[in-house]
């Protein structure tokens, strides 16, 4: 029986008036829906999510209608196919007008041996939003800046064209506790909003910063302006 798994190389589109989740890494020759969510199915076996090429889904196809694609840098980690796919969703992306996020979600354990730069950085100049921590813009774009570096969003705007740019920060208290916050610049008025410091109990890391961008990502379609996107992204990240 087919089953559907979920996928690290993984993204959110919208179409029509609802968001959803897209997750793609499936050699399964059954078609994507054109809408909605985007399951990698497989028959018995984890799907080979390293297998996907640029042709594997028809991207113009499941695109169309969307408002917006979201795109991890875990995906271009996974190998040449997979950097591939992630380029051909952004390019069809674009020509559909939806506008672009990704998230630099750097994993030391998939980059060892190589240099993420290269293939980040022609991935991000095509993204109108960048969501990223100091480590990994570092790591993977090779910009630097102290923690209290008011001038990196601004730089990285100006030097990749991003619209917007936030920068999360989390600062582990101890194994239990952890004390989260952002900020997100606007290129097009040049203004940047903090939230304030959460102190949130951990139950289980992972998906926190999946969380927070999906939250993140609806408030903006949503056409929330100034210091009320967090309101969204706050929840669902903690």
């Amino acid at each position: 029986m087919p089953r559907c798994a979920r996928s690290p190389a993984k993204g959110w589109a919208r179409s029509g008036s609802r968001a959803a989740r897209s997750e793609w890494g499936s050699t399964s020759s059954s078609p994507a829906p054109t809408s909605g969510r985007i399951a990698s199915c497989t028959i018995g076996r984890a799907p080979h999510y390293a297998a996907i090429t640029a042709d594997t889904i028809d991207w113009t196809r499941v695109l169309t209608g969307a408002a917006w694609l979201h795109g991890s840098g875990i995906t271009p980690a996974l190998g040449d196919g997979p950097r591939a796919a992630l380029a051909a969703a952004i390019r069809a992306a674009r020509a559909a007008g939806a506008s672009v996020s990704v998230d630099l979600n750097y994993r030391p354990a998939l980059w060892q041996g190589r240099d993420p730069r290269a293939v980040i950085e022609p991935l991000v100049r095509e993204a109108d939003l960048l969501i990223a921590n100091r480590d990994a813009v570092r790591t993977m774009l090779g910009v630097d800046a102290s923690p209290d570096d008011a001038t990196l969003a601004p730089r990285l705007a100006a030097r990749y064209g991003f619209r917007r740019v936030a920068l999360t920060r989390r600062e582990v208290l101890s194994a239990s506790e952890h004390r989260w916050s952002a900020s997100l610049y606007d290129a097009t008025t040049g203004s940047s909003n903090d939230s304030r410091h959460h102190d949130v109990r951990v139950v289980d890391r992972v998906g926190g910063g999946d969380s927070f961008a999906a939250g993140l990502v609806a408030a903006l379609l949503r056409g929330r302006p100034g210091p009320r996107p967090w309101s969204s992204a706050r929840q669902p990240g903690r």
